[in-house]
């Protein structure tokens, strides 16, 4: 019954401690195996006193967070995969109440509920973009699920997944080859897994009672953010061009006309935002401005393909 937990990563070392230090511990009371799968062309520095004997690294550099995961799963040795990001906190509970769900109901996979850790929360409010993240409930999962079901009671099945935590049956993950290696940045593939599992009737169910933490201290500064929406607008395209029509980004000339003006000025609008007094009162237009290069960051993505 040996679970074995894959954290792909790439080029976020002081992340990954904190993420592997909180796993080990989660995972303590189990059978398990923790394999880190590195995206990257340097090496991982990774000593004796942070890697556990369950744990070990294998190289996938350059390949996609996609490719990482599923490299990872092919040399797992346990009934049970957890995929997991490089920067999620987990705890024994995660684990103790995912597990026996699953072994209950073999046939589906699990997410659970995160947010961002209090240390993390309580900086917020003191910058624009903090405020900005809080606002649009970037902060949680439940923000961002907010166009779909939820329930905050009880464990309830939905119609996508995430692989920030992600718990499947081996065999089951391998029944229908694991992710999709085509999508050039993370995102889509989970689109993707979400409609091949439906296909394959498995069902995804998240567990909202049960809270791990996310642990995005490195990306709550806007011009990184920014690059992951221009990164995700690259693999929306991708998908797009695989059959998923739903997904089709449709915009008018004006909308063109606006959202390249926006590119063209861009640098000028990153400066804006730091013109713009620390001050709630002018939080407004700081989000609308930010709102405005979000919409052109993924116009420049999709388009680019």
């Amino acid at each position: 019954m040996m679970i074995s937990l894959i954290i792909p990563t790439k080029d976020r070392l002081s992340l990954l401690k904190q993420t592997l230090t909180y796993a080990q511990k989660a995972l303590a009371s189990f059978e398990h195996e923790i394999i880190i799968v590195n995206d990257s062309e340097e090496g991982l520095k990774l000593t004796n006193e942070i890697l556990s004997p369950e744990a070990r690294v294998v190289k996938n550099p350059g390949q996609g967070v996609a490719s990482a995961r599923n490299y990872g799963a092919s040399s797992a040795r346990g009934k049970w995969l957890l995929f997991l990001d490089d920067d999620m906190l987990i705890q024994a509970n995660n684990i103790q109440e995912v597990f026996s769900l699953a072994e209950q109901q073999p046939k589906a996979c699990y997410n659970i509920n995160w947010e961002y850790p209090a240390t993390l929360k309580q900086k917020l409010p003191a910058s624009q973009f903090g405020r900005f993240l809080n606002h649009y409930g970037f902060t949680s999962f439940e923000g961002w699920h907010k166009n779909g079901h939820w329930n905050s009671e009880k464990v309830f099945s939905v119609e996508t997944v995430t692989s920030q935590f992600l718990f499947i049956r081996k065999d089951i993950f391998f029944g229908f080859d694991g992710y999709n290696e085509n999508f050039p940045f993370a995102g889509f593939e989970d689109y993707d897994l979400a409609r091949r599992l439906k296909q394959h009737q498995i069902t995804i169910f998240i567990h909202p009672t049960t809270m791990a933490y996310h642990n995005e201290a490195d990306r709550s500064v806007v011009d990184q953010w920014l690059a992951r929406r221009k990164r995700g607008g690259e693999t929306r395209q991708v998908a797009v061009r695989m059959g998923y029509s739903e997904l089709t980004l449709h915009y008018g000339r004006l909308k063109s006309g606006l959202y390249q003006m926006v590119l063209f000025k861009k640098q000028l609008l990153l400066k804006a935002l730091n013109w713009v007094p620390n001050i709630e009162a002018l939080d407004r237009v700081y989000f609308f401005l930010v709102n405005l290069l979000y919409g052109a960051y993924v116009y420049e993505g999709y388009h680019e393909q």
